[in-house]
């Protein structure tokens, strides 16, 4: 808050440079980015996923003509059972799931299959089940590009989507997430 609390103002990415709390020492109260190493709570340690390892896909300049779903490389894994979805398979695409906001975790390919890299804050056992292109920044032929990201399955912003679709594939993983967590299966 400022002008004697009349004024809500969010730095988030310029925080470091301009939030007048961050430079007054107490950078815990500043109004960084929610995963900001210095606010000490990582998004990855909960959920898997961090706000800023993906970000924006299919947006602006951001991805523009990604491939709207998701790439599958676990198609074996429980979520995707009754789907008959495949490796390499676009979960998705033709209702446009992955799009706009997304989340993402540093990660690297190894024998064909993404795994969290060791410093991504992820928790043990972690499993990227299908991953996409996303943005921190829009890009064009004449602006060099400052990050590339692949978001992994669980964070993004367009899955409503696929179910206002009725994307047969978004209905049955969807199914197949909320019976397992809520025991039915």
């Amino acid at each position: 808050l400022e002008d004697a609390g009349r004024r809500q103002v969010c730095y988030k990415y310029r925080a470091r440079a301009e939030d007048p709390v961050y430079r007054g020492g107490d950078v815990t109260r500043a109004t960084n980015s929610w995963e900001a190493p210095e606010i000490g709570r990582p998004g990855a340690s909960t959920f898997g996923l961090n706000a800023t390892g993906g970000l924006y896909a299919g947006w602006g300049g951001c991805a523009p003509r990604g491939v709207r779903g998701f790439p599958v490389y676990r198609p074996e894994h429980w979520a995707f059972a009754g789907t008959g979805i495949y490796y390499g398979d676009l979960l998705g695409a033709d209702s446009h799931v992955y799009g706009y906001e997304v989340d993402g975790l540093d990660h690297e390919i190894r024998g064909g299959l993404p795994y969290p890299a060791p410093n991504s804050g992820a928790p043990d056992g972690l499993q990227i089940l299908a991953v996409g292109m996303a943005a921190q920044v829009e890009e064009s032929a004449d602006v060099p590009f400052e990050g590339r990201f692949l978001g992994d399955e669980d964070g993004r912003c367009e899955w409503v989507a696929g179910l206002l679709r009725q994307d047969p594939m978004i209905e049955l993983v969807t199914k197949n997430v909320l019976d397992r967590y809520l025991g039915k299966s």
